[in-house]
């Protein structure tokens, strides 16, 4: 006698593999939202630090006077000043006018950021050297070296 159709054996294995493909799918399209969740934030941490740096140089070609230490002190013609300050992961510049903050720019950056400032006075124009280095788990980043010539710029 023949017969037309499945067995149950025969439908049980074929829904087994379904779940099985089905679970492999998930969990390959998760591991794929996480890696490109993971690259949108490195990429706006990337843009973020680009936006500090050019920042960072245009406030550098009008500074009449920098002051180093754990901040950078900017300061610019009519008494203005400008602090750069490495906060909870951030760098924040403060504008400051006769000693009122006037309002701040806030750039987010990888994990264990530190920032070190240096002078070099070996020209006619003083050149400022700032490195970030990067100490997450893991780095995500390579340190970077800032480097920029004070006051070329005059006053914009």
């Amino acid at each position: 006698m023949r017969r037309n159709g499945f067995t149950l054996v025969e439908a049980v294995g074929v829904i087994g593999i379904i779940g099985i493909l089905l679970t492999l799918s998930a969990f390959l399209l998760n591991k794929t939202f996480a890696a490109h969740r993971a690259a949108l934030t490195h990429v706006q941490r990337m843009r973020s630090l680009e936006q500090f740096v050019d920042r960072w140089r245009d406030d550098l070609q009008t500074a009449t006077q920098v002051t180093l230490g754990p901040e950078l002190r900017i300061t610019q013609v009519k008494n203005q000043e400008i602090v750069y300050s490495v906060i909870n992961q951030s760098m924040v510049r403060t504008r400051r006018r006769e000693g009122q903050d006037i309002g701040h720019d806030q750039w987010q950056l990888p994990s264990r950021c530190t920032a070190t400032w240096k002078m070099e006075d070996q020209g006619r124009v003083p050149l400022l050297i700032g490195q970030l280095e990067f100490d997450g788990d893991p780095v995500e980043f390579a340190d970077v070296a800032l480097v920029a010539r004070i006051g070329i710029g005059g006053s914009k």
